[in-house]
């Protein structure tokens, strides 16, 4: 029993390091609305058409860790089975971080893909 506590104390404590490491930098609200005008600016995209859809698609936080209902992620809430594919094929690894994922929504909008997003 004294074994299988400790374990589980183990499994616990490494799942936590973990976590805390995956964001050892958190990004704000301000980080997300400073990727919008950094992205608008350098794929040619309306500020207010990103500030639009970001807010829209988090519900009005700019939460940079928002998760969706249907495990969107991040600010650009990239879905599983959708444009969070994309994202990492295009190189793209943290859809946490409001600058990955404010630059992936702006090239795909300049692009033509506004139609992955609900809120465009």
């Amino acid at each position: 029993m004294r074994r299988l506590l400790a374990t589980a104390v183990l499994v616990g404590v490494i799942v936590m390091l973990s976590v805390g490491q995956a964001h050892a930098e958190p990004y704000t609200v301000d980080d997300t609305l400073a990727a919008i005008e950094q992205y608008s600016n350098e794929y040619q995209v309306s500020y207010w058409w990103l500030y639009r859809i970001v807010r829209c698609e988090t519900g009005w936080t700019f939460s940079p860790y928002s998760v969706g209902r249907q495990g969107e992620l991040g600010a650009a809430q990239l879905h599983p089975r959708g444009e969070l594919r994309r994202f990492y094929a295009w190189g793209y690894d943290d859809p946490f971080s409001p600058y990955q994922s404010v630059a992936f929504l702006a090239q795909r909008l300049s692009q033509g893909g506004a139609r992955a997003w609900s809120c465009a």
